[in-house]
């Protein structure tokens, strides 16, 4: 028989368990659309802009909160 473990994920105790870091959040369309928007690999340098009316920086403020989630474990 083997032996019970507790799951990483799902914090069970059970057999073939996930070992592993975990991200706070799994990816989002409608997220990964808005970076495709901004720029792929330079949307955050936009925070610095002050010609953005307030929706603007409302979405970038949002994509920074889904960046920290997506990157912290």
């Amino acid at each position: 028989m083997s032996k019970l473990e507790t799951c990483h994920h799902c914090g069970e105790e059970k057999q073939d368990c996930y070992h592993g870091y975990i991200a706070m959040c799994i990816p989002i369309p409608e997220a990964e659309a808005l970076i495709e928007k901004w720029g792929r690999n330079d949307w955050w340098k936009n925070l610095e802009r002050t010609d953005l009316t307030k929706e603007e920086m409302k979405e970038l403020d949002g994509l920074c909160t889904y960046d920290q989630l997506l990157n912290t474990v």
